[in-house]
């Protein structure tokens, strides 16, 4: 084995194997080099001035401008565990990151142990890891178990959004993506949450109606864009940013490669994805 690999094999094994000793009760997966990112990013949070939520979220979410997309970045172990990664982020991580930093300030507790915490409580129904069936891989169930937790409020219907309902179903119907799926009790999950959200009415505000109510979206709101796509709800997440022409935009992680601001309004930017039909939007809570 390479030298490199047996390295960062190491420090992989090396935080799981800690982080019962660092007062955190789940197994962890960080290298060195994204605890040390980590503990930058806190100590640049702790520094922030008392501003608004919106423009905090905005501010904590430029600290990954220009950083890696990378997808899949939590499928690494056989089995689920809280996996730390703010040197590569998809757009649901990136989102995550942002929020759970944003707790610390809100919280004042600056630590790696709370970030932690942060992480999972947003990450996994309920805010407890259990099993790869815990987490909440549809991101319409992520934003109503997040709005549980008084973490955000879903305003889609307050910008013009209307009701809908959908079938969901796409990772059980397409489990030979999921290997985790194999286990029966994480596939039985699964299909718990597909029919919450299958008999969940979800408001969403249409594709076409985005530039006329633009307005009544907030600087540091979540955007999730919802999809055509039969079984599935959400395709992609980022943070709206409000910019001096007065339009919104998506700071976002990319498959472009990296964080960055579209290029582009969100208006336009959604008429640009073949898949998808509108938004869901929420803010995050004091």
């Amino acid at each position: 084995m390479h030298l490199y690999f047996r390295k960062n094999l190491f420090l992989l094994v090396l935080f799981t194997t800690l982080s019962s000793h660092l007062g955190f009760s789940q197994e962890v997966v960080c290298t060195t080099e994204n605890r040390r990112a980590i503990a930058e990013k806190i100590e640049r949070v702790k520094q922030l001035n008392e501003v608004s939520v919106g423009t905090r979220i905005i501010t904590i979410a430029s600290l990954f401008l220009e950083t890696s997309y990378v997808a899949n970045t939590l499928e690494i172990s056989t089995t689920e565990k809280l996996v730390v990664n703010a040197l590569q982020l998809d757009c649901t991580t990136f989102v995550e990151n942002v929020l759970a930093l944003n707790l610390l300030y809100q919280e004042r507790s600056y630590t790696y142990e709370a970030y932690l915490k942060n992480l999972e409580k947003i990450r996994y129904k309920g805010g407890n890891l259990d099993g790869y069936g815990s987490r909440l891989h549809y991101y319409s169930e992520w934003f109503y178990d997040n709005e549980d937790k008084g973490i955000l409020e879903n305003r889609t219907a307050v910008i013009g959004g209307s009701d809908v309902k959908k079938q969901i179903n796409f990772m059980s119907t397409h489990s030979n993506r999921y290997p985790k799926l194999e286990n029966k009790s994480a596939l039985e999950k699964i299909k718990y949450s597909e029919n919450f959200l299958t008999n969940t009415t979800q408001c969403i505000l249409p594709k076409g109606a985005v530039l006329a109510n633009e307005h009544l979206i907030d600087t540091g709101d979540i955007i999730a864009i919802t999809t055509s796509i039969i079984g599935l709800d959400i395709i992609h997440t980022g943070f709206a940013i409000r910019k001096k022409d007065s339009r919104i935009y998506l700071i976002h992680a990319s498959t472009k490669g990296s964080v960055l601001i579209s290029e582009v309004p969100l208006a336009a930017y959604l008429k640009g994805i073949k898949n998808a039909n509108g938004i869901m939007v929420a803010t995050v809570k004091e």
